[in-house]
């Protein structure tokens, strides 16, 4: 039901989550490590702008009433702003065949702490980062996924769960 979530969050250091499960584990430690394996990979500026093409160009408030006008799979993912979350997010959403999967679908990028992501948590509770909800046009959540070992497959097969659901 709607509000289940609503003032339950505990938010530490960019991370938000359910009160009584663990934070996620947070890349900080590995900060370092990670900004000089970045300055490596050459073509980073092309992914940016391919996995960016994926999503909804607009807030929350507009991908709900284009998923409802639509009738098309409202897909929420949510994760954090640092450099661990747009790694993740070019790994996951970068290429042709997460495009062709996620045609019919209204992809909507959240990043946690902001006012859209807020909004969201209160009516389906997010309880670890990143995540990925699939919802039916009618605010119905179908499936979702969670945790920082997403994969392209588990999203594909996910959606392909949601929609099944979303028909029946």
């Amino acid at each position: 039901g709607e509000g289940e979530g609503e003032g339950g969050m505990v938010c530490e250091g960019g991370v938000c989550y359910l009160p009584g499960h663990s934070p996620p584990k947070s890349a900080g430690d590995e900060e370092e490590g990670n900004k000089r394996e970045e300055e490596s990979k050459p073509d980073k500026a092309n992914s940016s702008e391919d996995v960016d093409s994926v999503f909804f160009k607009g807030d929350a408030a507009a991908a709900v009433s284009k998923s409802k006008g639509d009738n098309k799979l409202l897909v929420a993912y949510i994760d954090t702003p640092d450099e661990a979350g747009a790694e993740r997010k070019s790994k996951l959403w970068t290429g042709g065949d997460v495009k062709a999967a996620f045609r019919d679908c209204i992809v909507l990028h959240l990043v946690s702490n902001t006012q859209d992501a807020l909004n969201f948590a209160q009516i389906y509770p997010v309880m670890s980062l990143p995540a990925v909800y699939f919802i039916s046009p009618f605010g119905t959540p179908l499936s979702f996924a969670l945790g920082p070992a997403l994969t392209v497959e588990e999203l594909e097969e996910k959606r392909k769960e949601a929609e099944q659901k979303n028909e029946g």
